[in-house]
């Protein structure tokens, strides 16, 4: 199984097929061996790593309609379409044209196929005159039950089965996310979902990051968008924003959630973002490591001892400098 871009262009040239290339990266994306070795803050609003399909993943605070990770086909896709025909270039460069993988993203969710009963549902929700907006809150619970009428399929009982198993007290309504392809109503958060397990998928570092930035009207809106990190410097990869560019001030994960302000810069556009938290209320050390101590057994244990390291080495530092008469 490969772990990076070079060792799966070894596996391409050594002949095995895609489904073997998927089906055994996807077995160990999913693993507890893999989830226990990435990052989560206790609000989600920043992930590591690939995202399986137990986890129930939403947009803006209020919004109906959650989603789970079921689609597998886009990387199938993605190897054939870019992957097999740009195989030297990636060798080369040591990496995936970013920004065919960024267009095909956005083709998934604005003008791929759609399934069948997602765009039927779809077709209704126009037809009763309801907003984009008003469609991507309510599709959830629309797509339910319409799926709920139409039993005798064995294909949509499974799918109901699925639903009932994810659902969550409230009005957490689960969908698998490729019920949206296709129907140009996945925004910010569905975009930088698919990017994070793709990116992920191909061995990238890579985090999902909730924030805010400015919308067309020139006001602060909430945004999901990701980072890659490589050889220590972290580039925003931004579906929804078409944006991909170096964040030179960012050196560590940490910085991810607690950068404030920051306006990066490419070719094309200059794009500013604000983190969901403000530092100066992580200004200690412990609160920083808590911020990433929400993932596995291991890693929130030794997060853990880190803490409690950190408290006894500035309690012995305070002892120290009370018992030689010394204060700073």
């Amino acid at each position: 199984m490969f772990l990076n871009i070079q060792e799966l262009v070894q596996e391409i040239e050594d002949g095995k097929s895609t489904d073997d290339i998927v089906e055994e990266r996807l077995s160990y994306l999913n693993s507890e061996d893999y989830k226990s070795k990435m990052h989560r803050s206790d609000r989600a609003d920043f992930i590591q790593g690939y995202i399986s399909d137990d986890e129930k993943m939403s947009g803006t605070l209020g919004d109906g309609t959650y989603y789970w990770m079921d689609e597998k086909q886009i990387f199938k896709d993605v190897i054939e379409a870019i992957v097999r025909k740009n195989l030297s270039t990636i060798k080369q460069h040591n990496g995936m044209p970013l920004q065919n993988l960024m267009q095909g993203i956005r083709h998934y969710f604005l003008r791929a196929q759609p399934n069948e009963e997602s765009f039927v549902v779809y077709q209704q929700m126009i037809r009763e005159g309801k907003s984009k907006a008003n469609i991507r809150e309510e599709f959830g619970e629309r797509l339910i039950k319409h799926l709920l009428e139409k039993k005798d399929n064995d294909n949509r009982e499974k799918l109901n089965s699925q639903i009932e198993e994810r659902e969550n007290y409230g009005n957490i309504v689960p969908i698998p996310i490729s019920s949206i392809k296709g129907l140009n109503i996945g925004e910010c958060t569905e975009m930088a979902l698919l990017s994070q397990n793709l990116l992920s998928f191909f061995g990238y570092n890579t985090f999902m990051v909730e924030g805010k930035t400015y919308n067309s009207e020139n006001k602060k809106e909430f945004h999901n968008f990701n980072f890659i990190e490589k050889d220590g410097k972290y580039f925003a990869f931004d579906s929804a924003m078409c944006f991909f560019g170096l964040a030179p001030e960012i050196k560590t994960p940490e910085e991810l959630l607690l950068f404030d302000e920051m306006t990066l810069n490419n070719n094309q556009k200059s794009i500013t973002y604000f983190s969901s938290r403000k530092s100066k209320i992580y200004n200690e050390p412990e609160k920083k490591l808590g911020i990433l101590a929400e993932r596995g057994a291991n890693f929130r244990n030794t997060a853990m001892m880190d803490i409690k390291g950190i408290l006894l080495s500035k309690k012995v530092i305070e002892n120290q400098r009370e018992s030689d008469g010394r204060y700073e």
